[in-house]
């Protein structure tokens, strides 16, 4: 008799998860499109303040005075390390780009809606 009762109780939970699911989806989209102006508020004010602050600049005496001397050097360095490893990074890219478009031909989104974003379905 406890069984049967358990077993309908995980029944039901089971039957209504999937609307759970889709319901809790549903208002997260729905705070996220009714919320973004927040996010966007907030963003322009950290540039705006990041944007106040004063650039770099070199420091008269001290370990840190001649590196206008190092850059020129540093970026000579990079440049020819990108050189000898690009066809790595150019292979990389291309390998990563072949394993994605193979994973995910023929996957298919649900089309969201402004219907559904409003709880409709």
């Amino acid at each position: 008799r406890i069984s049967k009762q358990l077993q309908s109780i995980v029944s039901g939970i089971s039957d209504s998860a999937y609307s759970w699911n889709a319901d809790i989806c549903i208002q997260m989209a729905s705070g996220i499109i009714n919320n973004a102006n927040r996010g966007t508020r907030t963003a322009k004010r950290l540039t705006n303040s990041v944007s106040n602050i004063p650039g770099v600049s070199d420091p008269e005496e001290g370990h840190l005075s001649d590196t206008d001397r190092h850059m020129p050097v540093f970026m000579k360095f990079m440049v020819e390390e990108l050189k000898e490893s690009s066809k790595v990074v150019l292979s990389s890219i291309r390998e990563f780009a072949d394993m994605t478009g193979r994973d995910f031909t023929g996957l298919a989104l649900q089309e969201i809606s402004a219907g559904c974003v409003g709880g409709s379905r």
